[in-house]
């Protein structure tokens, strides 16, 4: 992530404060990221996936391919 110039702070949040939130997002292993764009029915940011979610997910993507590609390079 560096090289994106990306910083990440791990902690927790209130609801209040993710509503507030310009954009939102989960990760987990099995849905990569997946941008939320409302809780309870009420609308964070303009209620569209943020950019942040999209570049991060197309980064995942992207290195994902590379480390598959690679690997499989190295089982020839």
């Amino acid at each position: 992530m560096e090289e994106r110039s990306l910083t990440f702070v791990e902690r927790t949040f209130t609801v209040e404060e993710a509503l507030r939130a310009r954009e939102a997002f989960f990760t987990s292993a099995s849905t990569i990221v997946t941008p939320v764009v409302s809780i309870d029915g009420q609308i964070i940011g303009n209620g569209k996936p943020g950019p942040l979610a999209l570049q991060l997910r197309e980064l995942y993507i992207e290195t994902l391919l590379v480390v598959c590609l690679v690997a499989d390079k190295a089982d020839l």
